[in-house]
C-alpha cells in the first residue's frame, strides 16, 4: 500500500531481518520449554542472588537480550532505540506472564510483573503521544495539498524496521491518508502522485458520489441517535456518537481520496490506488495480459477465478490486467481504453 521509502541509512536505521528471525525463535522456545518441559530448566546451580536459574535465563533471553540488541541495531536513531528497546521488553515480560509456571514464580519474578503493570500505562502514553504527533504533523499541513510523500517521511521509523509491507505499516498508512483527506483544506493535484500518466477513478458508475452519499446518510442521523441513546446511558451515547463520528470521517476521507489518488503509470511501473486503503505497486512487465470487460465478465461465476483482485471503489470494473504470476486484477477506471492505449496491450 505505501510506497518505498528512500531514507538515509544513517537517519533512520533498518532493523536486520535476523533479530526478527531471533526473536521469533527464543519466544517458541521458551513457550514450549515454559509451559511443557519445565523440569529443564530446574537445577540448583546458577543460582544469582537467590534467584533460580530458569528466573534469571527467562528474564535475561526473552527481556534484557532482546531489547539490548533492539538497541544496538537502532543506535544511529536515539528515538527509534528507546521505543522499540522499551517494546521488545514489554513483550518479553508479557511472555513471560503468559507461560511461565504461577506455581513456580518466586516473589522476585511477581515483584518484575508488578512493575511491568506500574509501567504499562506509560506504554500506553508513549503510543497515545505518537498517534497524537502524526495528527499534529498533519494539521500543521491543513492548508497545504498533502503529498503521499508526507506519509513515507511520517512512518519511516515502522519502515526501517518492519519494512514498507508489513501489515503494521500499511495499516498506519491507510490510518494517515484517513487523516489526510479527511481534514486538509486543499486536495493534492494527479501531477503530485508518482508516475507520469494519471487516470481517475471518480466518475465510474458514481464512484465518488457513492462514496459522499454514505457519508451524509451516516453523519445527518448522529445527533438524533446520540439523543435517543442519552435517554437509556450517557457513556453509551457518546460511545457510539464518538465511534460514527470516526466512520464518518473515514466515508468523508474515502471520497476525497476517490477524487485525488489517482491510478498512475510510466516507464516501468503501475501505480494503484483507490481511496485510502489500496497503494500498490505492479512492474509493467509483469503485465501478461490486459482487456476490456463487458457485463458477461460481471456475472457471479466470472468473479470466481483463483487470484481474482478486484479493486473498484464503489465504482463497477472495466478493465482487467492478468499478470504472469496468474494474478489477475479488475480495475473500475475513468478511461479504461486510454489505460489500455497507454499501457499497449489492448
Amino acid at each position: 500500500m505505501l510506497a518505498h521509502s528512500h531514507t538515509p541509512e544513517d537517519h533512520r536505521p533498518a532493523i536486520h531481518r535476523i533479530f526478527w528471525f531471533y526473536l521469533l525463535c527464543v519466544h517458541a522456545a521458551y513457550a514450549v520449554i515454559l509451559s511443557t518441559r519445565f523440569e529443564w530448566l530446574e537445577t540448583r546451580e546458577f543460582v544469582v542472588a537467590g534467584i533460580s536459574f530458569p528466573e534469571w535465563a527467562s528474564v535475561l533471553d526473552l527481556v534484557i537480550l532482546p531489547m539490548l540488541v533492539y538497541m544496538f541495531f537502532a543506535r544511529k536513531n536515539k528515538l527509534q532505540a528507546v521505543l522499540g528497546g522499551l517494546s521488545m521488553a514489554v513483550l518479553g515480560l508479557f511472555a513471560l506472564r503468559l507461560w511461565y509456571p504461577t506455581d513456580k514464580m518466586s516473589d522476585e519474578l511477581a515483584a518484575l510483573f508488578a512493575l511491568r503493570q506500574q509501567l504499562m500505562p506509560l506504554f500506553w502514553m508513549i503510543l497515545i503521544l505518537f498517534e497524537i504527533y502524526f495528527v499534529l504533523m498533519i494539521v500543521r499541513h491543513l492548508r497545504k495539498p498533502m503529498k503521499e510523500g508526507a506519509i513515507a517521511l511520517m512512518l519511516a521509523p515502522l519502515i526501517a524496521s518492519f519494512g514498507a509491507n508489513s501489515v503494521l505499516v500499511r495499516w498506519f498508512a491507510a490510518e494517515q491518508r484517513m487523516w489526510i483527506y479527511g481534514l486538509s483544506i486543499n486536495l493534492p493535484k494527479a501531477t503530485d502522485f508518482e508516475g507520469t500518466q494519471h487516470f481517475s477513478y471518480a466518475l465510474q458508475n458514481g464512484n465518488a458520489s457513492t462514496w459522499y452519499g454514505f457519508f451524509i446518510a451516516n453523519t445527518v442521523p448522529i445527533p438524533i441517535l446520540h439523543f435517543v441513546l442519552a435517554a437509556f446511558s450517557q457513556p453509551l451515547a457518546w460511545t457510539v456518537t464518538a465511534l460514527t463520528a470516526l466512520s464518518s470521517l473515514w466515508l468523508w476521507a474515502e471520497y476525497r481520496a476517490t477524487q485525488a489518488r489517482p491510478v498512475s503509470l510510466d516507464a516501468n511501473t503501475l501505480y494503484l490506488r483507490y481511496g485510502t486503503l489500496t497503494d500498490l505497486r505492479i512492474n509493467r512487465a509483469d503485465i501478461q495480459a490486459a482487456r476490456l470487460l463487458s457485463w458477461r465478465d460481471l456475472e457471479p461465476s466470472a468473479s470466481s477465478a483463483p487470484k481474482l483482485i478486484i479493486l473498484q471503489g464503489m465504482g463497477a470494473a472495466n478493465i482487467e490486467l492478468t499478470l504472469q504470476d496468474g494474478r489477475i486484477y479488475r480495475l473500475g477506471i475513468d478511461d479504461a481504453a486510454g489505460l489500455l492505449k497507454a499501457l499497449a496491450l489492448g
